[in-house]
């Protein structure tokens, strides 16, 4: 059976294309009714900024689900924000990824990290 992806959170077990009102398990996205009028960019800002919960109700999450490595590796652009900083160099921060998987970019005091592309999984 075909899997597809949700261009909202990245979620690769969609078990139909995100069209006709079909609902996103991962961040409750209903395509066609809730990316009617907003972009799938600003969609996945606002789940992000909710938490990046597992949303369905009904089915759980797959083992070892991560919302960030499932962002990562459908290549969406996330930034991680650290607290701000004094430093010239970006705070001794524990992610996810390898240092070869961020970017770190400084912006006024605070230090933001962006992951530069798909991850393997």
């Amino acid at each position: 059976m075909m899997k597809y992806t949700c261009p909202v959170c990245g979620f690769d077990q969609l078990p139909h294309p995100p069209s006709d009102y079909m609902i996103c398990p991962s961040c409750d996205t209903e395509f066609g009714y809730t990316d009617f009028n907003v972009s799938h960019d600003e969609l996945r800002k606002q789940w992000r900024l909710g938490g990046a919960r597992w949303q369905s109700k009904v089915f759980p999450p797959p083992s070892g689900w991560n919302p960030y490595l499932q962002l990562a590796r459908a290549g969406l652009n996330i930034d991680i924000i650290a607290p701000p900083s004094s430093q010239s160099q970006p705070p001794r921060t524990s992610f996810l990824f390898t240092s070869e998987d961020i970017c770190p970019k400084k912006t006024g005091s605070s230090w933001t990290y962006s992951i530069l592309g798909p991850i393997a999984g």
